[in-house]
């Protein structure tokens, strides 16, 4: 009686679950890495386009005395008109980044050996490239228009403000709208001003000089924010 060789069952595959389960952890950890260099790339690009409205939103804050929560919407309303651009392009370099770094530390070529093909490594990345592009493409149609009305609206008060905000007590103002201003009292809040003396040298060759005891400076009232003008009334002049 011959003996029966009995032969060793194969190996069982992986589950299916389990074979899920690691293809979402390295979904995961491709959104993670692109994500970080997303956040860190956008946050650089905000900054140096931030950096060129700094000395204006100073101006706003300092010389025009707005309040710092207007000078901050004014912040706001530029950043947001900044999404547009620097989103796609803040994308586009974290995903080249990330995946540069997944190719120098070899682990792409550690997934390409454990079976997983570009196409599948690229889906984290399209995903995520799906909803940049819908959140700019939001950002741009609802969000940018109304930013940047908001941002000329508080930019034109303040252009209104500066001709309260530039007037001192006893103190000539140069280059004020093209005259040169002296009030002996002026009120800010009222626009009252005393003893006030212009000089206009806007023609050298017939100079002006305007005096009169008694002044105003109102707004006056428009439809449109943007009509919106100062006007300086001098009575007894």
């Amino acid at each position: 009686m011959n003996a029966s060789t009995v032969s060793a069952p194969p190996p069982a595959a992986a589950p299916s679950s389990l074979k899920k389960f690691r293809l979402k952890l390295v979904d995961g950890y491709l959104m993670g890495e692109i994500a970080g260099s997303f956040l860190g790339v956008s946050i650089f690009f905000f900054f140096v386009l931030f950096l060129f409205q700094t000395l204006r939103l100073a101006d706003f804050l300092i010389v025009h005395q707005l309040p710092f929560a207007i000078v901050a919407k004014i912040a706001l309303g530029l950043l947001l008109s900044f999404c547009p651009f620097v989103l796609p392009i803040a994308f586009l370099a974290a995903t080249l980044s990330a995946f540069q770094r997944l190719s120098a530390d070899s682990e792409l070529t550690a997934m390409k050996a454990s079976g997983m093909s570009m196409h599948r490594l690229m889906r984290p990345s399209l995903g995520l490239a799906a909803i940049v592009s819908i959140s700019s493409l939001l950002i741009f149609f609802e969000l940018s228009p109304w930013a940047e009305r908001a941002v000329t609206r508080e930019i034109s008060n303040a252009g209104n403000q500066q001709a309260l905000t530039a007037l001192q007590s006893n103190t000539f103002v140069k280059e004020f709208f093209g005259l040169m201003m002296y009030s002996e009292s002026a009120d800010a809040k009222t626009g009252d001003l005393r003893n006030v003396l212009i000089y206009d040298s806007r023609d050298p060759a017939n100079p002006l000089v305007i005096t009169a005891p008694r002044g105003r400076m109102e707004l006056v009232s428009a439809p449109n924010y943007l009509m919106k003008r100062r006007l300086l009334s001098l009575f007894g002049g």
